[in-house]
């Protein structure tokens, strides 16, 4: 079995470790820059309220028993196919 040449496996841990330093910095520095975007995005729409409609119409939906089988179950499973 070869001696192991410590210096070289000192470089080649050394050399990995900035690599894998220099990869996180620009991970970083990604997730900066798409954050900084997504916060100069304006919404015109009211987030909470349309969702409150959104869930206003899903409840009344799911009170309407005869569209929960049938072939109005067909009919959605296949819009989404």
């Amino acid at each position: 079995m070869e001696a192991l040449d410590e210096p070289k496996v000192a470089k080649v841990l050394t050399e990995n470790v900035q690599a894998e330093v220099t990869v996180r910095k620009e991970i970083l520095s990604y997730h900066e820059e798409e954050l900084k975007r997504a916060q100069t995005i304006q919404i015109s729409v009211d987030l909470v309220l349309a969702a409150k409609r959104q869930l206003g119409f899903l409840r009344t939906i799911d009170s309407i028993t005869s569209l929960h089988r049938g072939p109005a179950v067909l009919h959605a499973i296949q819009r989404l196919v």
